[in-house]
This record gives C-alpha cells, sequence and structure tokens, in this order.
C-alpha cells in the first residue's frame, strides 16, 4: 500500500503521512467544528473523516498523551483514609475531582517552574472541584500554608 497524505486536527493542523486506511470513511464537510482527534483524508474536493483509534500511533513513535492545562495545585496532609479506600500516602496521594481525572489514575503535575510529581488520584475533597489538585504531603500545615496555591499547571494523563 502507498502512503496517502493525511492531516489531523486538534486544534490545530499537522500535515503528516500514513499508511492508506481501510474502506468505511465517512463523507464530511469541513467546517472548522472538528473536535478531538480526529483524521481527514483529502479525496478529490470532498474530504473523508474517521475518528483515530485509542492507543494509535498518531506521529513519530510514541502514543498520543493527554495533557491539560490551566490546573491550580493546592496541598494536603491530612492523614487516614482516602475516598478510593487506601491511606494517604505522601509522595502517592493526590486529590481529584472525579468528574476531571478519574480515580485511581495516575497523574504528571507539572509546576510552572518545571518542578514535577507523578502521584495518583485517590482522593477527592470538598474544595476540589473542577481543575484543583490536592497533593498529599507529610510537611506540617505551616510550610503547606507557604507553599499556598500553584496557578497555570499541567496535567498529564500517565495511566488509567
Amino acid at each position: 500500500m502507498s502512503p496517502k497524505q493525511y492531516i489531523m486536527a486538534v486544534g490545530i493542523i499537522l500535515s503528516l503521512t500514513l499508511p492508506t486506511i481501510e474502506e468505511g470513511e465517512v463523507p464530511f464537510t469541513f467546517d472548522n467544528s472538528i473536535q478531538g482527534d480526529t483524521l481527514i483524508k483529502l479525496t478529490g474536493d470532498l474530504p473523508v473523516v474517521r475518528p483515530m483509534r485509542t492507543g494509535q500511533v498518531s506521529r513519530g513513535d510514541s502514543p498520543r498523551r493527554k495533557i491539560m492545562t490551566g490546573f491550580e495545585v493546592t496541598w494536603y496532609n491530612d492523614k487516614g483514609t482516602t475516598t478510593s479506600g487506601k491511606e494517604a500516602t505522601a509522595g502517592v496521594t493526590c486529590a481529584v475531582d472525579p468528574a476531571v481525572i478519574p480515580l485511581g489514575t495516575t497523574v504528571k503535575i507539572t509546576l510552572p517552574n518545571g518542578e514535577s510529581y507523578t502521584r495518583i488520584a485517590e482522593d477527592t475533597g470538598g474544595e476540589v472541584i473542577g481543575k484543583i489538585i490536592d497533593i498529599h504531603s507529610n510537611e506540617s500545615t505551616s510550610v503547606l500554608n507557604d507553599r499556598g496555591r500553584t496557578m497555570n499547571v499541567e496535567v498529564e494523563i500517565i495511566d488509567k
């Protein structure tokens, strides 16, 4: 099979060459309203669209990563059992809004200064709503208060 030219729409348009995809593609009128990872095969004047399969490599040799931006990080040191039934553990546990990040998900949290933490979403909290992640720590409350809140944090979903 010879490679065909495709473009990928994920907020920005990238041009890449992939092997021919199988039959069954759906006619699609391009109107700049594509949501998510989508391949568009250009055939004459009529583009054809097909959602990418989970785990499919979209470019290079590495699988696609889910990276979310605009998070806020806070810190907590409460002891006890988390929402997921595990003991809150420094270096492991973080609290999330399960509507945004499902419990049990491993995340890499990168602060604007480049500092990063890999944690497991094991807990929730009354103040953890939306794009907020509360990282568990063994540090004292005064040290955590000095850390305060960090804005514009990037979160990468590592595993679910």
